[in-house]
């Protein structure tokens, strides 16, 4: 944005002075809207220039951003779904040795001394 106005004054600069600069002034210029009408074209050629290498810059910094984004994004699924699968696995494995002790009480409880917890 900076960058738009400091042109927009270059360009109201330059239109001042366009007609001197092509050696036109008011005695010397048969027809001074020629000179004024170049340099109007000629600035906005410029000003155009300036604001698509403008808009080029800020598309490519924004795609930048965006794949940053993107990866980080990424990065961070992927770190989620490593905890989740470790959760998943940790919750299996209690659940295994929830299901053995199970086992193993019942079998104490029916008579089977050799299942039953042993005193330290």
């Amino acid at each position: 944005m900076r960058a738009v106005l400091t042109l927009a004054l270059i360009a109201s600069t330059a239109l001042a002075t366009a007609a001197t600069a092509q050696g036109c002034n008011e005695k010397a210029c048969p027809n001074p809207d020629q000179g004024v009408a170049a340099a109007n074209q000629a600035m906005e050629a410029q000003t155009e220039a300036a604001l698509q290498a403008e808009r080029q810059r800020q598309d490519a910094e924004w795609a930048d951003r965006q794949a940053r984004i993107d990866g980080e994004q990424q990065a961070y699924q992927d770190r989620l779904a490593a905890t989740q699968a470790e959760a998943d696995r940790r919750n299996r494995e209690y659940e295994a040795q929830m299901e053995q002790w199970r086992r193993r009480v019942a079998a104490c409880q029916a008579g089977d001394r050799s299942q039953c917890a042993q005193p330290n």
